[in-house]
């Protein structure tokens, strides 16, 4: 009884001994806010999402761990490509790829993936990124028809968090019907 007590004893020590090392290896992950504005209206020749990501937490936050979803609805077309128009941390720091859903919505059947190299740098507690304007655009032309689009909200002209904004992508599986979202 007493050898199992001790093998108790110190399973336990060890393992209060191993928490801080496990917690350092495991934190959560740092809040964040993406708002949102709306950059053209519905059906403008090109689709003009603008985004802001705000780091609501405590800790510094590196822009090349954070991506971007930005919902739509592809309208019967095979691509769609985007760019860069406006970015405070420069568009040269930005990449970004669209995305067909393995199981689209009404609302979304592909998504834009913004993300960030290293040389955006990072956010302090608190700080925005400033502006990213994208332009999203179908390359045979024809104009993206946006209000089906599941990220898109002409009302928001400008920024605004929440429900048309974003949610942290770990919150979500990839097909549940999020506007833009973090990873």
């Amino acid at each position: 009884m007493f050898k199992t007590l001790l093998l108790v004893i110190a399973v336990a020590a060890g393992g209060l001994a191993l928490y801080p090392e496990w917690r350092a290896a495991h934190q959560a992950p740092p809040q964040l806010t993406v708002r949102y504005k709306a950059g053209s209206p519905a059906t403008a020749a090109v689709a003009q999402p603008w985004l802001e990501v705000v780091n609501t937490s405590k800790k510094r936050v590196l822009l090349s761990d954070v991506a971007i979803r930005y919902y739509f609805t592809g309208d019967g077309a095979s691509s769609y490509a985007f760019n860069c128009v406006q970015a405070a941390v420069g568009c040269s720091n930005i990449a970004g790829e669209t995305v067909a859903l393995a199981d689209p919505t009404t609302t979304a059947d592909r998504y834009l993936q913004i993300s960030f190299t290293t040389g955006a740098g990072s956010l302090a507690p608190g700080a925005k990124s400033g502006a990213i304007g994208l332009q999203l655009y179908r390359p045979d032309g024809r104009k993206p028809d946006q209000l089906d689009d599941r990220s898109f909200n002409a009302a928001d002209t400008t920024f605004q968090p929440g429900s048309t904004g974003a949610m942290p992508v770990d919150s979500f599986s990839e097909n549940e019907e999020v506007p833009c979202d973090l990873r």
